[in-house]
């Protein structure tokens, strides 16, 4: 299969994802304040030693869980997300923080826009924590 066409699977299956949940949270099955998530979150903070001067980037972000999170850390917080749904998830329950669609190898970003990026490799956490919560 061409790398285009799963990159479109991967984007039907996160906006039919995205479509069944009614807020960012309940699009990764899991509250904000869930432990693993403020964990998790917290741990992106101290690694990327964030403060109030920085821009960060979120490449990847999906419904906004974890920028929503980092958003009172840095002076500017943007997410791009190659799921058109996602990105609408993300605005109608965030607050501040800019989202755009986009893939990843063609940001509509000029150079040196973000002195702070991360990307998350969501399905793997999400499989993680889907397993957590499984007896």
């Amino acid at each position: 299969m061409k790398i285009q066409k799963k990159v479109n699977l991967m984007q039907k299956g996160w906006n039919n994802w995205a479509q069944t949940s009614d807020n960012s949270f309940a699009a990764v099955g899991r509250p904000l304040n869930d432990y693993e998530i403020t964990n998790l979150i917290e741990d992106i903070r101290n690694k990327l030693t964030l403060n109030h001067e920085d821009i960060l980037l979120d490449v990847g972000c999906g419904s906004g869980i974890f920028i929503s999170g980092l958003n009172k850390f840095v002076k500017k917080a943007i997410g791009v997300d190659f799921s058109d749904q996602m990105i609408l998830l993300a605005k109608e329950n965030t607050q501040n923080i800019e989202f755009c669609v986009s893939q990843s190898d063609s940001l509509p970003f000029a150079d040196n826009s973000f002195n702070k990026i991360y990307v998350i490799v969501f399905s793997i956490i999400l499989k993680i924590l889907i397993m957590q919560k499984e007896p």
